[in-house]
Order: structure tokens, then sequence, then C-alpha cells
């Protein structure tokens, strides 16, 4: 008894020591009114058709795993969220400078102000039940496994909705379900419509616009793929590039039969030097990568040799992967692909608009002169003098 009474004392002062110095978290019970779910409603089905029994009302919501908070941004009501992960909490994370991700960029002030849930990231393939537990959520989402949500939902005993999208592909089905899925639940359906709607209006728009057009291939290099990547990182099948009826320089490569969409290589430089592409276009995450491509003699000596680097046709895209897809970021990336390859589609003036639509769409904020001073070469032609 002595014992347990002396844990729990320490417990208590551990929180206690624990909250010093950190702001007023929001009072999620007086702050936000409680979504009620009807009872005929209660049971639903998940992106991976699990079944799952929703509370009656719905306070506190934590969203875990790659992705899942930004899908939550963009369409229901940040003041639910109770807890986030450490790759969320601007106190956290400001030490490193936390990539580019415009949902935190907006909401951090609040996600600074929240407990923690877990640690994020691509090292946390198990969710912290501990820390979960200790928000005391109504709700969970998350991007785990199907395997690692059943074992959260049956060691908390709170219930846990799986969402998901793939990387790279605004087009992937499962995002337009995820979004709906978390709209449903949220009571934000209209929102979650909308930007559906929103969508895929402007990849027809695109697609429509580019379409029978002729247009020199393009090599894409620098993605951003469970890190920053230097030139030789690309992807076949790219989906930005199929939304804007560009040619994939990489594609006719790939043998037959065994082509999928946004499949990631680490393409090699001599067979690059033998496609010779007019036009490349790098991801933004990837400008200090390609440096350090340069900075090795034997690899600086053959992208010299390529025309789109002799030529200063080398364009540079939003950083749009971190932590999972920006999508907001994907679909500028889109229009901006689209300018590059067929210039009297799309001009500079219209990407700068779309930019602010987009973000205004997706966030509620224009967005622009922030993505634009976090990556400066984006959304235009590289500086090759900043490269070598």
């Amino acid at each position: 008894m002595k014992k347990g009474l002396i844990l729990l004392l320490s417990v208590l002062g551990l929180l206690s020591l624990a909250s010093c110095g950190k702001e007023k978290a929001p009072n999620i019970e007086t702050d936000v009114e409680p979504i009620i779910i009807e009872e005929g409603k209660r049971n639903i089905k998940d992106i991976s058709n699990r079944e799952v029994t929703l509370p009656k009302e719905i306070r506190r919501v934590c969203c875990i795993g790659s992705g899942t908070m930004r899908l939550y941004s963009y369409v229901a009501d940040i003041n639910y969220i109770c807890a986030v992960e450490r790759v969320e909490n601007f106190k956290e994370m400001v030490a490193n400078r936390t990539p580019l991700r415009p949902y935190y960029e907006v909401n951090k002030e609040y996600f600074s102000k929240l407990p923690l849930c877990g640690m994020g990231g691509r090292g946390e393939t198990v969710p912290n039940s501990e820390e979960l537990l200790m928000a005391k959520p109504d709700l969970i989402f998350s991007s785990h496994s199907v395997e690692a949500v059943n074992n959260l939902q049956n060691q908390i005993n709170v219930p846990v909705v799986r969402v998901f999208y793939k990387t790279n592909d605004i087009k992937d089905p499962s995002l337009f379900a995820s979004i709906k899925l978390i709209g449903s639940i949220m009571n934000a359906s209209t929102r979650a419509e909308a930007l559906i709607k929103y969508m895929e209006a402007a990849m027809l728009e695109i697609n429509q616009k580019t379409l029978n057009k002729e247009s020199t291939p393009i090599y894409y290099g620098c993605n951003s793929h469970s890190g920053q990547r230097g030139i030789q990182s690309t992807v076949a099948g790219y989906s930005t590039f199929e939304i804007a009826n560009i040619k994939n320089i990489i594609d006719p490569l790939e043998p037959e039969g065994s082509k999928k969409p946004n499949y990631y290589h680490e393409f090699d430089l001599e067979q690059l030097k033998k496609l010779d592409p007019k036009k490349i276009i790098i991801d933004g995450g990837g400008i200090q990568k390609l440096k350090e491509d340069f900075s090795i003699a034997k690899n600086k000596n053959i992208l010299e040799s390529i025309s789109a680097f002799k030529n200063d046709e080398v364009y540079v895209q939003l950083p749009c992967n971190a932590y999972q897809t920006n999508i907001e970021m994907a679909l500028i990336n889109c229009y901006y692909c689209a300018s590059v390859a067929y210039p009297e589609v799309f001009s500079k003036e219209d990407i700068k608009n779309k930019t602010k639509e987009i973000t205004e769409m997706f966030l509620g904020k224009d967005l622009t002169d922030l993505l634009l001073a976090r990556v400066p070469d984006s959304l235009n032609k590289l500086d090759l003098s900043k490269i070598y």
C-alpha cells in the first residue's frame, strides 16, 4: 500500500514538472461543442474495411502516423485535437527546423500548447499506447498498419479509424476515401466534398489544357523519399507528369508487365547521360543533395555533359514529401510542371495565382510567400551558379 502511494505521488510529481513552463493547453471540454454520433451511424468501416464503433460523443481526437494530421487539417476543426506527435510540436521541432509542411505552419502555435502522444516520423511504426492513453482521446485517426491499429485499439480500448493515401499520388482513390471518411465522422462532409471536387476540377483543367500537345521528354530528379535525395532519385509512372500529359523520359525503359505508378528508382547516371534530357525538373528538397552530386568529380563531368544542365533548363518544383505528401503542394506542382513542359499553356503569373488559390482552398491562407521563402528556388529555374 505504501509503495503504491509512493509510486502515485512520483507520477503526479513528474506530471507536475512536465507541465512547468508549458503554455496553458486549450480546454477542449469547454472550447468545442461535442460531435454527437447518432445511434444508427456509430458502426462504420474505415479505409481498410475494418469495422469500427464510434463513441456517442467526440470531443477529443488524436491523429497519428504519416499524413494523418495533414488530412485532418484539410477537412476538420483543429480544436478537437487534444494531443500531437512530437513531429507536430513546435517546441520539439524548432531546434531541428522541421521540413516544410504547410498544415503544420498554419497550426504550429496551437500544436505547441498540446501534450504529446508519441514520437511520430519514420522510426515509429508502433503507436505509443501509454502517451495516447494519457491524452484521453475519444477517437484516434491513424495511418499505421492494420495490425498496429488493431493492437492499439485493443490495448487502450479507444476506437481507432485507419486512414491512408499513397505517396506522390493525388489521384489515389484512397486519398479521396480518407478525406470523405474524416469529413463524415467529424461533421465536415460538406467541406470534404468541396475539397475533393476542387481537386478533381483542377486535375481535369491541367489534363485538358495539355492534352494532345507535344513536349520534350522530361527527367524528374532529386525525389524526396524517406529523406532528401540526389539527382539519381526519380520516379517512373510519376502521377504529376501523367496528370499534365508530360512524357517521363524514363518510362519507356520500364519492362512491360512491371510498370507501377509512382515507382521509385535510383537511376544510373551513365544511363541518364545517354538519354540526355533537354529539360529536368528536380524536387526543391534535393538541392543540397544535388550540390553534393556535383562535388564528386566523376558525377560532375557526367552532369555537365547533359543538355538540360548545359542549356540552363533545370527547374525546381516544390518539395512536396515531408511525413507523407503535402497534397496542396503536389497539386501546385502539377500546374508548375505543366508550365515547364508547355509554357504557352500556363504562365508564371498563372502559377503564382494558382499557388494562392490552392493554399487558400486547402488551409484557409495564402501561403505563397511562406513557400517561396522556405525554398527560394522553387517554382522557377534553378540558379546553377549556386550548384557549381
